[in-house]
Formats: C-alpha cells, sequence, structure tokens
C-alpha cells in the first residue's frame, strides 16, 4: 500500500509538471500484486525472528536471574579449567581435612567417655584392693589377740582344773601323824590323784569282802608298832581325814619286830582342797 502511495504521488507530481503519465504495460496490473506482497512476508518473518529472540533471551534473564537470586547480577567464571579443578581440589582437600579432626576429636570423645568407667572401676578396685590389705592386716591382729585369748582360756583351764583336783596330801599326812597313837609310828605315806573313779583291793593273805571305791585320790599308808593294832582302830583313825571313803588293809609283815600294815585309804570329792576358788570368788 505504501508502494501505490509513492507511486500516485510521483504521477500527481509528473502531471502538475506537465509530464505525460506513463502507460501501462501489460501485464503490470498482475506483477505489482505480487512484487508487493514479498516484502511484506520478508518483514513479518524477521518481526516474529526478533520476538522469538526476544522472548528467549527475556527466559534467559529470568533463568539467570533465579540461579542468582531476586535481584541478582549473573556472574560468569572466565578461570580456566586447570585452575577451576585446582580449587576444587583444594575444596575438597579442605573438607576432607576438617573431616578427619572432625572424625579424631569423635573418637578422642568417644574413647574419654569409654575410658572414664574403666578408670572408675580401676579406681574402686584398687580402694577395694587397699581395704581387703588393711582388713588382712587387722584380721592378723585379731588372729594374734584370739592366740593370745586362747593362751588364757588355756591356763584358765589348767587353773580350773587345778581348782577341781587338787588335794593337799602334806595336810592329810600331818593330820594323821597327830592323830595316830604314841606307839604307831607313820612308816610310809604317799598319796594319788585319780583321774577316774578306782577299785582298791587288798593284797596277801588278807581277805576282804568289802567293796572300797576311791573317786579322788588314794593315799597310801604303811604303819609301825611293836603290837598289831584291830583293823577298827585304823579305820576310825582314817575316817577323821576329809572326804574318806573307804580303807583296806593291803598286808602286813614283821620287820625287826616291829609289825608293819599298809593301808589304802580311798577319798573323795570332800579332800578337794579349793583353795583356788576361794580366791576366785574374793577376786
Amino acid at each position: 500500500m505504501a508502494k501505490e502511495k509513492r507511486t500516485s504521488k510521483r504521477a500527481a507530481s509528473k502531471k502538475s509538471q506537465g509530464q505525460p503519465e506513463a502507460e501501462p504495460t501489460p501485464g503490470s496490473d498482475e506483477q505489482a500484486p505480487e512484487s508487493a506482497s514479498a516484502p511484506k512476508a520478508e518483514r513479518a518473518g524477521k518481526r516474529a525472528e526478533k520476538r522469538a529472540g526476544k522472548r528467549a533471551e527475556g527466559q534467559q534473564a529470568r533463568k539467570a536471574k533465579r540461579q542468582a537470586g531476586v535481584g541478582g547480577t549473573p556472574r560468569v567464571d572466565l578461570l580456566p579449567a586447570k585452575q577451576r579443578a585446582d580449587r576444587l581440589h583444594d575444596r575438597i582437600m579442605q573438607r576432607l581435612l576438617v573431616g578427619v579432626f572432625v572424625s579424631a576429636i569423635l573418637a578422642g570423645v568417644i574413647w574419654a567417655v569409654g575410658f572414664i568407667p574403666v578408670a572408675n572401676a580401676e579406681l574402686r578396685l584398687s580402694q577395694a584392693d587397699a581395704e581387703t590389705g588393711e582388713l588382712a592386716i587387722e584380721l592378723q591382729r585379731l588372729s594374734d589377740v584370739q592366740k593370745s585369748l586362747d593362751d588364757l582360756n588355756g591356763l584358765k583351764r589348767i587353773r580350773e582344773a587345778l581348782i577341781n583336783r587338787e588335794v593337799l596330801f602334806s595336810d592329810l599326812r600331818d593330820q594323821l601323824t597327830t592323830e595316830m597313837p604314841a606307839d604307831v609310828e607313820l612308816a610310809r605315806f604317799a598319796g594319788q590323784m585319780l583321774d577316774s573313779p578306782v577299785r582298791l583291793e587288798g593284797e596277801g593273805d588278807i581277805d576282804t569282802s568289802t567293796v572300797c571305791l576311791a573317786e579322788t585320790a588314794v593315799l597310801h599308808v604303811t604303819t609301825s608298832s611293836e603290837r598289831l593294832l584291830p583293823v577298827s582302830e585304823f579305820t576310825n583313825l582314817a575316817s577323821e581325814l576329809p572326804g574318806f571313803q573307804c580303807m583296806i588293809v593291803a598286808g602286813t609283815a614283821m620287820v625287826d619286830g616291829q609289825r608293819l600294815v599298809d593301808l589304802h585309804i580311798g577319798l573323795g570329792s570332800g579332800a578337794l582342797s579349793g583353795r583356788f576358788a576361794e580366791e576366785e570368788e574374793s577376786e
């Protein structure tokens, strides 16, 4: 349409200048529309390409904005590939070193957490060993004390045995000597303690049916006199002794005009002196 307007303007200017209008040649009317439509299509294609380019640029700009952030400025890495690889390697090594360091710290913490109970257990064990050693020393001391107590108890038992089993034979001998008739002498005197009761029997040609059982002690007495004393007199003499139980005549003999008579006198618990018991009660 613009070309037609320019053509009409040229014709009008030629007419005003007195120039004759050019006659149209045959076929010119058919070629003009075809030549006018070609530029239009070309221009429309260019406009479409511009619009597509603008859309692509807008999309790229929007994509760059999204990547850089709202309001961010797009950046381009112009470093060579080798330097980028070196920088990436350095970053990886730094992260690796940090990871190793953190792992070492974690390992140390785990070891410390596990070592604390072990250390506490070893400390308690050492304390228990020390207490055991102290207890062993104390037990040794107590054993020494127990040994001393056992010794004291042994002495006490010995003393109790002495208290329970002592007979003062010297006092019995003095009593017999004092109570004997003037013409009778004590030729021999011996005392014997008994652990268990003993039956006394006569010896020689003396016949006795009396059963004589001594429980605590036996006195072996030999008298000497010019005359033969009756058994009843010896019995009366021995019956005055403390703890007297029985008496038998073990035998008689004649030596140098003196008649010797052997007597066995059985004594019971009454013959015990009991002097240690009296001392213990007084204490």
